[in-house]
């Protein structure tokens, strides 16, 4: 393969965020969409792929987005019920804003694994390990039934100058045919007046290196106050997708929810509310308790290993409250392999030693 600097046109000690800036240049010139050559297109991928993996770029964006290693981790950091109530004080009017008959939050906004969301049968021909997703939380605060249309009505500006539509057509399965929680949708909800839900909608795919600055959702309020039919007005919600919103957003979804004012407070229903006093005592070494190092141990035996296979370990109802014990517990014990399993860090084996 030719020298991927060479295909970039760039030095091989250029900095990153100049490598990146050529790559995006290229890659809207040579899109295939604008007439551009597929097969230039994808060799300039494949080329600006090797210069992240030799530089180790990549691994620095994957820790610093570890808090959405894998769907499970990143859906499962928004514990429910989500309410306008936990969403408030959280988030600044860039991200919540009310307009018209609704007020419409972002909740995330990030590249994750999206394979357990996609319909079984559309695994084989889509890419789903790298796929942007958005979550939004929808209320509607009028007196009539409002249509949530995430999936028609959402679309994002590529950092690539190109405007992305939404996956349609079922991309995303429905139902109990997906893992969400029931709150969750993933298609057209009619919503009754005072009720509130929470949307998933998946961007057609992205290019790797291209990022999304804005996310646009369009809310469609009909004549008569009907739920379809001619459109009377269109409400417009645009979020700007900045390095103070991302922390925001990344403080969401890398946390479970807790009531306002009690933030700081443990919760009553994580892992560890039915473990005895006597249990949580800590041990000699002043930062594992009893408890916390045989769950320790039992990573270290059965790794690599899963959320579902430690809460039948663990007792647990579900792997969401083993998500909830990692990440709060646990959290520089653990890390995910590429298959996105649970594995032991040395610390842990040395702890433990």
């Amino acid at each position: 393969m030719a020298n991927p600097y060479d295909v970039l046109g760039v030095h091989p000690d250029a900095d990153e965020e100049v490598v990146k800036a050529v790559y995006q240049a290229l890659v809207k010139k040579h899109h295939p969409d604008q007439g551009g050559d597929q097969e230039e297109f994808q060799r300039i991928k494949e080329a600006y792929d090797q210069i992240e993996d030799s530089t180790g770029t990549k691994q620095q964006r994957q820790d610093r987005d570890a808090a959405f290693e894998g769907f499970a981790d990143s859906i499962l950091g928004l514990s429910t019920p989500v309410t306008s109530e936990t969403i408030r004080g959280r988030l600044s009017d860039d991200l919540s804003i009310h307009q018209g008959p609704v007020q419409v939050s972002l909740l995330g906004f990030f590249r994750t694994d999206i394979t357990d969301l996609v319909w079984e049968h559309k695994r084989d021909s889509a890419n789903t390990s790298n796929r942007f997703l958005a979550l939004f939380h929808i209320e509607n605060t009028s007196e009539y039934v409002q249509k949530w249309q995430g999936s028609a009505e959402t679309k994002y500006v590529g950092t690539d100058g190109y405007n992305y539509e939404s996956m349609q057509n079922s991309f995303l399965a429905t139902e109990q045919y997906s893992p969400l929680p029931a709150q969750y949708s993933v298609d057209f909800v009619d919503m009754e007046p005072g009720t509130q839900t929470l949307g998933v909608v998946a961007p057609e795919e992205i290019p790797i290196g291209v990022d999304v600055d804005r996310v646009i959702y369009s809310q469609n309020v009909f004549e008569g106050d009907q739920t379809d039919g001619w459109v009377q007005h269109k409400y417009r919600f645009v979020f700007d997708i900045t390095p103070e919103t991302r922390k925001q957003m990344r403080a969401l979804v890398a946390s479970p929810f807790e009531p306002a004012g009690e933030i700081d407070a443990k919760p009553k229903d994580t892992p560890n509310a039915d473990v005895s006093a006597d249990e949580e005592s800590l041990s000699p070494d002043g930062d594992l308790s009893d408890t916390d190092r045989r769950r320790l141990q039992d990573i270290l035996r059965l790794e690599p290993t899963s959320n579902k296979e430690l809460a039948s370990e663990w007792n647990l109802e579900s792997g969401k409250q083993v998500y909830q014990y990692l990440s709060t517990t646990l959290d520089e014990y653990y890390y995910r392999d590429d298959e996105k399993r649970i594995r032991a860090t040395e610390s842990a084996s040395e702890i433990l030693s």
